[in-house]
């Protein structure tokens, strides 16, 4: 797996294989905290950096916010455990059943159901 971020767009990709679209549902659907570590080799462009991992927390917020941490170079998913299972099957869905290097958008919209206003975009790609 792999995490490029540019801040000043801000922009996220998750380019990734099934088998690690199938081990990032499981982290969103585990209770308190998951961690994943990711690939930093290669050259990021056209991106401005990797990101070191991701971070899973289950709990307290309503729906999903999705940020990136300077401080410790990582993508986090954090809200309540049904809003992130709703991602989860996204996410799922996509890792089965999508064509190779394909990719799926997840952003926020006017009343979206399971994402929070402040929660960055994110491509995901499969690899």
């Amino acid at each position: 797996m792999k995490l490029f971020y540019s801040a000043t767009t801000p922009e996220v990709a998750v380019l990734a294989t099934r088998e690690e679209y199938r081990a990032l549902t499981e982290a969103l659907r585990t209770p308190g905290q998951a961690r994943m570590h990711a690939s930093q080799e290669g050259n990021p462009e056209p991106y401005a950096a990797f990101l070191q991992g991701i971070v899973v927390t289950c709990g307290g917020e309503e729906r999903v916010s999705v940020i990136v941490n300077p401080e410790c170079s990582t993508l986090e998913f954090r809200g309540c455990g049904a809003s992130l299972a709703m991602l989860a099957v996204n996410v799922a869905s996509f890792g089965a059943e999508a064509d190779m290097d394909s990719h799926s958008h997840e952003e926020y919209y006017e009343g979206h159901f399971y994402l929070e206003k402040d929660s960055l975009p994110v491509v995901f790609e499969l690899h």
